[in-house]
C-alpha cells in the first residue's frame, strides 16, 4: 500500500480445509484445523510461531491495499500455532466502492518454520453489521512467509486462474518481534490488545487491529457489507481507521477511511477518502467496544456500537 491517509506513513500445495469465518472463529477453530503437511526449516530467518508477526503489512508498489494478520503462537499445542490474515484489495478491473474485494485466509504453523501454506476464503452474502445470509467460500490457496521481522512474501493461487507473489514490509515499526538478525525489542503490553476482533452478533465480518506502542500509532482492516446490498462479491466492503495514540490508552479515537479505484495486486491511481470516525474503548485484553460514525460512503448516515470480543485467546503480553 503506498498511498496511505495522512495519520501514517511507511516506517520500517495444501489440503482444504473448513473455513473458519471471523464470526464462528472462536468456536470452530480447533476443529476446523487439517494436517497440512508442514515442514519447519531448522535454520529459519524467522519463527511463524510467535505474535510479534502480528499487525499490517503491504506491498509499496501497489496502491491502497494490503494485509493485516495475526499469529497465535501454541495455540494447538506447544510448538502448533495458527494464523489468520486479512487481506483488502480490490477488482480486477477498477471502479467505486462495489469493486473492493477482501479475502481472508488461515494455516496451522509450526515451530522453527518461516512460512505456512494457507486456504484463501472469500465471504460474501451479508449485510452491514446484521446477522445470517452470509457464505464462506474456498477460493484458493497461498504461501505467507517471512524473511525477517518486517519483510516477507505472499504467493497466491486462486481457482479462477489469478496466481502471483506479493512482496511484504511493515506499515509500522517492528514492536515485538525477533529474529536472527532482528534483535527483540522492548515489549509494551499495548501490543498484546492488537489482533482479530469481531462482534458475535453479526456474521462473517470483523476487524483485525495492531495498536503499536513504537510507532504510537493504530491501523485496523474493518470488513464487511454495504447495508441491504447484493449477495455477491460487490457486496462487500471495506475500511481502514488509523490514528495516533497516547501509549497506555485504552479509548482510542480513529478517523475511518475508504479507498476506491484500485486493481487487483497492481499499481493504479486510487483515492482514499475520510468516511467517518470511530473510538476504540478496550474494556480488557478480550473485549473492547467500536463506536462508529459514517459521514460519506454509502454508509453515510449510520452510526453505532460494535461490541467487540476476541476470536481466540489473548496474547500473553497482553497489559491492561
Amino acid at each position: 500500500m503506498t498511498q496511505h491517509p495522512p495519520s501514517i506513513r511507511r516506517v520500517g500445495s495444501c489440503h482444504r480445509q473448513r473455513p473458519v469465518a471471523l464470526h464462528g472463529f472462536v468456536r470452530t477453530l480447533v476443529g476446523a484445523v487439517a494436517a497440512l503437511g508442514l515442514i519447519a526449516s531448522a535454520h529459519a530467518a524467522v519463527n511463524i510461531n510467535q505474535q510479534g508477526l502480528t499487525g499490517a503489512w503491504a506491498n509499496p508498489a501497489t496502491s491502497g491495499q494490503g494485509m493485516v494478520i495475526e499469529l497465535f503462537p501454541d495455540l494447538l499445542s506447544v510448538g502448533n500455532g495458527y494464523i489468520f490474515g486479512s487481506w483488502y484489495t480490490f477488482d480486477a478491473t477498477a471502479g467505486g466502492a462495489d469493486h473492493g474485494r477482501w479475502y481472508t485466509y488461515q494455516a496451522e504453523v509450526l515451530e522453527g518454520s518461516s512460512q505456512a501454506d494457507v486456504i484463501i476464503y472469500r465471504s460474501t452474502g451479508g449485510s452491514f453489521a446484521t446477522l445470517g445470509g452470509t457464505t464462506t467460500t474456498a477460493v484458493g490457496t497461498g504461501t505467507i512467509a517471512f524473511d525477517s521481522c518486517t519483510s516477507g512474501t505472499f504467493s497466491y493461487v486462486f481457482d479462477d486462474g489469478r496466481r502471483g507473489t506479493i512482496p511484504l514490509g511493515r506499515l509500522m515499526m517492528n514492536a515485538a518481534c525477533e529474529s536472527a538478525v532482528d534483535p527483540p525489542p522492548s515489549i509494551n503490553g499495548d501490543f498484546g490488545l492488537s489482533g482479530t476482533w469481531a462482534d458475535m452478533s453479526t456474521s462473517a465480518q470483523g476487524m483485525v487491529i495492531e495498536v503499536n506502542p513504537r510507532s504510537a500509532n493504530v491501523f485496523l482492516g474493518w470488513y464487511t457489507y454495504v447495508a441491504g446490498g447484493p449477495r455477491d462479491a460487490s457486496g462487500q466492503r471495506w475500511f481502514t481507521a488509523q490514528h495516533p495514540y497516547t501509549v497506555g490508552d485504552r479509548s482510542i479515537v480513529l478517523d475511518i477511511y475508504q479507498t476506491t479505484g484500485g486493481v487487483f495486486d497492481q499499481n493504479a491511481s486510487t483515492q482514499t477518502v475520510p468516511v467517518g470516525s470511530a473510538n476504540l474503548t478496550y474494556t480488557s485484553c478480550t473485549s473492547a467496544d467500536f463506536d462508529y460514525t459514517f459521514t460519506g460512503g454509502d454508509l453515510e448516515g449510520r452510526s453505532g456500537t460494535l461490541h467487540l470480543s476476541r476470536v481466540a485467546r489473548a496474547p500473553t503480553d497482553c497489559a491492561f
